[in-house]
């Protein structure tokens, strides 16, 4: 369904309204009018539109032409993308109010695009406009400047007629555009106020008959559109005559004012704003008045051709709100498709987690098995180790037990050789003593390993000495330090001591010191 398009003309005497729907080919199609009086309310600039003219999907309105300014500017020759910042440029100069306090707009004007058709409205009487037509339900599109809008449906209509001058009458002011070639112009002026002339017998009477007797009106107009019309024709002597088009709702007779202009050669019709209009049924009985919807097809051109360069003064702020509303339904698909994909990507990952979560738990149960038996061979390996130090130990202390025995066994060979020898004390010496009693199970005294233990003895025995002497057994203990000193393992005997205290008996006592290879 194509869109529909409400375009609403704000004269100062009546209101003209159109719905229009663009056609597949892009003509427009006028499916309902209405031509509503002025409110009689004091500053009121809206109408009150029927409950079926207020259903549309775009609104678009054109006010009075005295509440707009528009200007046709010349450009130098510059680059397309500095256009926009030498407009503004000349708007600033053409302007005498500043642009911050104004709706302006532009769009190019004329075949050579070094004209340009510029137009402004007071910021405050267009947010005025536009709040008016809301408080009437109306969300507007678009505010058209009136010479814009006729010149739109000027081209529109009459695309064969280069230079054509369309004059918009509307009680004392008559607005003037000449559009097509290079020299597009606008133009605002004032005509001498009505005066009717009474009909004679025999005469029409009427409006006809207030036209053709108000020849001031006619001559002013007819003088002031042969100046346009010259002024575009320019040194070109084989122009064609000039057209000269009447609209509006107060249009001057054609007649009246072709006799006006009669030593011209120009041409004069009634402006035909419905020429390449459709007219839907509903509609049928605009064609008699096509004259009146010259603004109205305009602003209907206006909203259908926007983006192709037409002007628009309704203020940014609510043309940024129409984008907002225009878009709203997109962007709350768009909104929803995020949120919906959004919610299935959630829903993904907590799926995927879910899944790794009962992945690792199961194999975590798979897992336990191999962590206990972990957990049992490091204990085990831990109590070998403890076992191998303790057997390490055990091992240690054995050896050191049995050499003792053995050591000793030999001793007692060794004295028995001897004969009349026998020793009664043999213990470490020193420090050597306390580390040998610490190595012995049971004992609770500090204790060094077996490496620790001393290599110093000392030894102490008696010998029978049975001569006078005392020569004899003081040679067998000396025999029997000289086979110590020479056994194996023995580094040497020190501290030797004999003592012939009693008759017939020798004392003696020494320090054997073992090597540390050759310890028991």
């Amino acid at each position: 369904m194509r869109a529909r398009i409400v375009a609403i003309e704000c004269g100062t005497s009546r209101s003209v309204v159109g719905a229009f729907t663009p056609a597949a080919d892009g003509e427009l199609m006028l499916e309902e009018y209405a031509l509503l009086p002025r409110r009689t309310d004091e500053g009121a600039q809206w109408p009150e539109l029927p409950d079926t003219l207020r259903h549309g999907t775009r609104f678009a309105a054109s006010p009075a032409p005295n509440l707009t300014l528009t200007k046709l500017i010349e450009l130098p020759a510059v680059a397309r993308a500095q256009q926009e910042r030498v407009v503004r440029f000349e708007a600033a100069q053409a302007i005498p109010r500043p642009l911050e306090e104004l709706c302006w707009d532009w769009m190019p004007s004329g075949d050579g695009g070094r004209r340009v058709q510029l137009s402004a409205m007071k910021g405050e009487a267009a947010e005025t406009f536009a709040a008016e037509a809301a408080a009437a339900g109306v969300r507007l599109d678009a505010i058209v400047p009136r010479a814009a809008a006729l010149s739109l449906a000027l081209a529109h209509n009459y695309p064969e007629q280069r230079g054509a001058i369309l004059a918009e009458v509307e009680q004392s002011t008559a607005l003037l555009v000449r559009c097509g070639g290079d020299m597009a112009a606008v133009r605002l002026i004032g005509l001498p106020a009505m005066a009717p002339v009474p009909a004679g017998p025999g005469e029409p009477s009427g409006n006809d008959a207030t036209v053709s007797g108000d020849d001031l009106r006619v001559r002013r107009l007819g003088a002031e559109m042969l100046r346009l019309a010259e002024e575009g024709r320019g040194a070109e002597e084989t122009a064609p005559p000039p057209v000269l088009l009447l609209g509006g709702p107060d249009a001057l007779d054609p007649e009246a004012v072709e006799r006006c202009v009669l030593g011209a050669a120009a041409r004069v019709e009634r402006f035909d704003a419905l020429r390449r209009v459709r007219i839907g049924r509903s509609a049928s009985g605009a064609a008699a008045l096509s004259h009146q919807f010259g603004a109205v097809v305009g602003t209907a051109l206006a909203v259908a051709a926007r983006g192709g360069g037409a002007v628009n003064l309704l203020p940014e702020a609510r043309q940024r709100e129409n984008v907002f509303r225009r878009n709203r339904g997109r962007w709350l698909v768009a909104l929803g498709v995020a949120a919906a994909t959004a919610a299935a990507t959630v829903w993904g990952l907590r799926s995927a987690v879910g899944s790794r979560e009962a992945q690792a738990v199961a194999l975590g149960r798979e897992l336990e098995p191999w962590r206990a038996a972990q957990r049992l061979l490091a204990e085990r390996q831990r109590e070998l180790e403890t076992c191998q130090r303790e057997l390490a130990v055990l091992t240690e202390l054995e050896r050191v037990r049995t050499g003792w025995a053995t050591w000793l066994g030999e001793q007692e060979a060794r004295l028995a050789r001897h004969g009349d020898i026998w020793l009664e004390r043999l213990e470490p010496a020193g420090e050597a003593a306390r580390a040998v009693a610490g190595s012995w199970p049971g004992h609770n005294g500090a204790a060094g390993s077996p490496a620790s233990v001393a290599h110093r003895l000392m030894i102490g025995g008696c010998a029978l000495d049975p001569g006078g002497d005392g020569r004899r057994g003081l040679d067998q203990v000396r025999g029997l330090l000289r086979e110590w000193a020479a056994a194996e393992g023995v580094a040497a005997v020190e501290e030797e001591r004999f003592e012939p205290s009693e008759s017939g008996l020798l004392r003696f006592s020494c320090v054997l010191v073992l090597q540390p290879e050759a310890r028991p």
